[in-house]
C-alpha cells in the first residue's frame, strides 16, 4: 500500500495511506483528515504551484529592500507615521473609492 506524506512534514503521525491514488477524489478526504496547520500549508503548496510566472530574484529582491528600510527607520533618516493615522487614511481613500 502505498504512503503519502506531505512534502516537508515532520511528523510520522501526518502521514496518510492511500490505497489508491488515482485521481484528487480518492485522496482528498484522507488529506482533509490532516491537522489545520498541515492542510494550509498543503494548500499552501499547492496554490504556489500554480503559479509558473514566480520571479527567482524576487525573494532576494525584497530581503534587499527590507534591509533598505530597516537602515533608513535606525538612522532616522525617514519619517515614521503612527499606524492609527495610516489606517484611517487608507479607509477612507477605499471609501472614495470610484466603483
Amino acid at each position: 500500500m502505498p504512503t503519502f506524506s506531505a512534502p516537508g512534514s515532520r511528523e510520522k503521525t501526518n502521514r496518510v495511506i492511500i490505497s489508491t491514488m488515482a485521481n484528487g477524489k480518492e485522496i482528498l478526504p484522507q488529506l482533509l483528515k490532516l491537522p489545520a496547520s498541515e492542510r494550509a500549508r498543503l494548500a499552501t503548496e499547492l496554490v504556489q504551484s500554480l503559479d509558473e510566472s514566480e520571479d527567482p530574484d524576487a525573494a532576494e529582491a525584497w530581503l534587499r529592500e527590507l534591509d533598505r528600510r530597516a537602515r533608513e527607520v535606525i538612522g532616522a533618516t525617514v519619517k515614521l507615521e503612527d499606524w492609527t493615522k495610516v489606517r484611517r487614511r487608507i479607509e477612507a481613500r477605499l471609501r472614495w473609492r470610484p466603483a
